[in-house]
């Protein structure tokens, strides 16, 4: 089995910031990540993704193949292992949760192939970094889980990511993500007694923006920072307005 042992690095990335976050957090393991203050929280955000996986892919066949942009340490490959695969291409920012998801994915034994690389989904095109001959067969799912908001910054690096999906997903394939809520988000923003306040949050989370109002009407670069405790610190995201992803 071909695990792609070589994680290939490509870009010069402009979220820093995310990839440094990411690649500065330790695999704890599983003892230790049952003991999260927040594990409510993780454990209902994995079951979302386990939702969202398998009703995108229900009405697939066997031998599926799947691009995870955004893979992270591979805390989703046994979800998509219940799904059938034959093949999977994931893709992260940070180089160092590529070689965790790597080493997870040699440990678990599964019975498909697998190719890591570590390059920014938003601003590099695919053809660019991954070897042609996996690019060579079309795509049966393409995935990005809580990833999106990171490169919602500009229309450009947006367009990237989509054409990144749409150009090796099969016609009558299926593109499948999680995202945090625009509306939500600026609701819990107006719902504070400070009309010109930045921020809202409790304890466990904040959420503080740059700027109360869209820079916009084109509905990109919108940034917050985005801290939760056990999971993220200030790492810098956008809100993504769901008619404009639509759009």
């Amino acid at each position: 089995m071909d695990t792609g042992k070589d994680v290939r690095v490509l870009g010069v990335v402009p979220t820093v910031h995310v990839a440094t976050h990411y690649n500065n957090r330790e695999e704890v393991g599983i003892i230790e990540r049952e003991n999260s203050p927040i594990i409510g929280l993780k454990r209902f955000n994995n079951w979302v993704k386990s939702a969202v996986i398998s009703m995108g892919t229900k009405t697939m066949s066997r031998s599926i193949r799947v691009m995870d942009l955004g893979c992270g340490k591979g805390g989703d490959l046994k979800k998509w292992d219940k799904r059938g695969l034959s093949f999977m291409l994931m893709v992260d920012i940070a180089s160092v949760s590529v070689e965790q998801a790597r080493a997870r994915f040699e440990e678990s034994n599964f019975k498909w192939a697998a190719h890591f690389y570590s390059f920014d989904c938003f601003s590099v095109p695919i053809g660019d970094a991954v070897d042609a001959e996996i690019l060579g067969k079309p795509f049966d799912c393409v995935s990005l889980q809580f990833c999106m908001h990171y490169g919602w910054d500009t229309e450009e690096r947006a367009r990237t990511m989509l054409d990144n999906i749409s150009r090796y997903l099969r016609v009558g394939g299926v593109f499948v993500a999680t995202i945090p809520d625009s509306e939500t988000i600026y609701a819990r923003l107006n719902a504070q007694p400070d009309p010109e306040a930045l921020s809202f949050g409790n304890s466990k989370y904040r959420v503080t923006f740059n700027q109360r109002h869209p820079p916009n009407d084109l509905g990109f670069g919108h940034q917050y920072s985005f801290w939760l405790e056990d999971a993220v610190d200030d790492v810098p995201e956008y809100v993504i307005p769901w008619d404009k992803l639509v759009q």
